[in-house]
């Protein structure tokens, strides 16, 4: 008798992908809020953006504002390259990134700006850093699932 060992494809959960498809989505809203403040005239600033925002914009320095922006592209390309699954180990390191970047930011804010009072609920400024960390969890869970699931 004749034994096949077919080699399975390494099978990817339907909730995996379920994720990967909203965080591509919250990612490219997190992409257009990065890009258009830079769009916007100094007028349409004033008109589309709060004060309260606008005082902190115009307040936070550079270092912030590249941490924010890591943390934004991080996420985002963490998220792109979860779909594909060659390069899913690859988005764990984007989403670190991503988590460092924000940290950088929200450090500033929290600690050096003394602008908290401005934000009703500060604490949930640290949302994205918990998706970022979620990803993480939910992107090993997939990776082993996976790796338990291809034959060799």
């Amino acid at each position: 008798m004749e034994t096949d060992t077919v080699d399975k494809k390494a099978a990817t959960p339907w909730w995996f992908w379920t994720f990967a498809g909203l965080m591509v989505l919250l990612n490219v809203l997190g992409m257009v809020q990065l890009i258009e403040p830079y769009l916007l005239s100094e007028a349409e600033k004033e008109e589309l953006i709060s004060p309260r925002g606008l005082e902190i914009m115009k307040a936070e320095p550079i270092w912030a504002t590249v941490g924010y922006s890591l943390g934004v592209i991080g996420s985002f390309l963490g998220s792109v390259t979860m779909l594909n699954h060659r390069t899913r180990r690859l988005s764990r390191i984007f989403f670190a990134v991503s988590i460092l970047g924000l940290l950088t930011q929200r450090a500033w804010f929290f600690l050096l700006s003394g602008l908290t009072h401005l934000v009703p609920m500060p604490v949930m400024l640290l949302n994205p850093v918990v998706a970022a960390l979620i990803a993480i969890w939910m992107l090993s869970r997939a990776l082993r699932i996976a790796e338990q699931n291809t034959v060799d």
